[in-house]
């Protein structure tokens, strides 16, 4: 069994995404959302589906010498952690 974690589950794509999983796997569900700019009635009712409600950050930073503005990439291990530590 293999969980998933769906980043902006609430969304017109990510709530697409959790019933094509529900459908093909039997794992938990976990999305995380902020619903900025989504709705709580996109997520599933499912059992297997748990909404967890945090605005996601770009935690790590750096400047990329093929730009100037300064570029934002997701570390996967602090958001799991600080998604679940909180």
């Amino acid at each position: 069994m293999t969980n998933s974690l769906v980043v902006g589950g609430a969304g017109f794509v990510g709530s697409w995404v959790v019933e094509n999983l529900l459908t093909e796997t039997d794992g938990e569900i976990f999305i995380v959302d902020s619903l900025l700019s989504s709705e709580k009635s996109n997520i599933s009712s499912n059992s297997r589906v748990h909404f967890i409600r945090r605005v996601i950050l770009f935690v790590n930073r750096y400047r990329d010498s093929n730009c100037h503005a300064e570029c934002q990439f997701l570390d996967w291990n602090i958001l799991i952690r600080s998604v679940f530590e909180i």
